[in-house]
């Protein structure tokens, strides 16, 4: 369901993935303890992601992260942005956990913050940025989201809508503080800021970073914690416009019964 900008990128040509796939990934065949299967082969290109970023990962490096040939691994997988997509899949998916007798607005809050924490964790997945509908995971998320919109009486293209908008902040908020903290470690985040004109040139910048809203000492820049405290705004924003918007139409419907 989501794309590093959000839900869904329609306008970019969706990844080809072998019919196969998906049925292989839910019903793997049993093999030996050292044999390959499709959750062993994701699991090491995981590692190496986390470890060293997406740019790392190559068939020739999994293969020998598994402790065998390249082309063991494409008797199971046919090309990279296979395995790209079986990696998405693992760290967006499963379905978020949403308790019981939540209202739509706590269950966005909850559905997002499982989001966040998922792709936080491991941030390179932003960067993946899978289009359409293609992995079980996405369709998890997107299911569980358009439940939680139940009770607000929307259609479904509306829903999607609403769960486009609140994803994509979401993605672009952990790729944005995954940028920051790579600026911030390597030294060159701000480094125009210091310019004896920038305060003349950009007043308004100049007095956003003198706010101290950058200064942020206690966690690590990438923590979901921080991620979380940036997002909230925005998705409270959101929450409250969409409500704005189903009380709007509460009170016209209620009126046209009325004439």
């Amino acid at each position: 369901m989501a794309s590093a900008d959000g839900i869904d990128a329609a306008s970019r040509a969706p990844t080809p993935v072998a019919p196969d796939l998906w049925a292989r990934w839910a019903s793997p065949v049993q093999q030996p303890k050292e044999g390959l299967t499709l959750q062993r082969i994701t699991r090491a290109a995981i590692g190496l992601a986390d470890t060293d970023g997406l740019a790392a990962v190559s068939m020739a490096r999994v293969a020998k992260r598994c402790g065998f040939t390249t082309m063991a691994l494409y008797r199971h997988i046919s090309s990279k942005d296979e395995l790209l997509l079986l990696m998405f899949n693992e760290v967006i998916g499963p379905a978020p956990q949403i308790p019981d007798g939540l209202g739509w607005a706590e269950g966005l809050r909850v559905w997002t913050r499982q989001i966040v924490e998922r792709l936080s964790a491991s941030p390179w997945a932003v960067e993946i940025n899978p289009t359409g509908l293609n992995t079980p995971g996405q369709l998890a998320v997107l299911d569980t989201g358009l439940q939680i919109l139940d009770s607000t009486g929307m259609d479904y293209g509306d829903r999607a809508n609403v769960l486009l908008v609140i994803s994509g902040l979401a993605f672009s908020h952990v790729r944005l503080t995954a940028d920051f903290g790579r600026t911030e470690a390597a030294g060159t985040f701000g480094r125009l800021l210091s310019a004896p004109d920038i305060a003349h040139r950009f007043p308004s910048v100049h007095a956003l970073v003198a706010s101290g809203a950058f200064e942020d000492e206690a966690d690590p820049p990438t923590a979901p914690e921080d991620v979380l405290d940036d997002l909230e705004l925005g998705l409270e924003l959101i929450i409250d416009g969409l409500a704005v918007r189903l009380a709007r139409q509460a009170a016209a419907r209620e009126a046209a019964a009325t004439v």
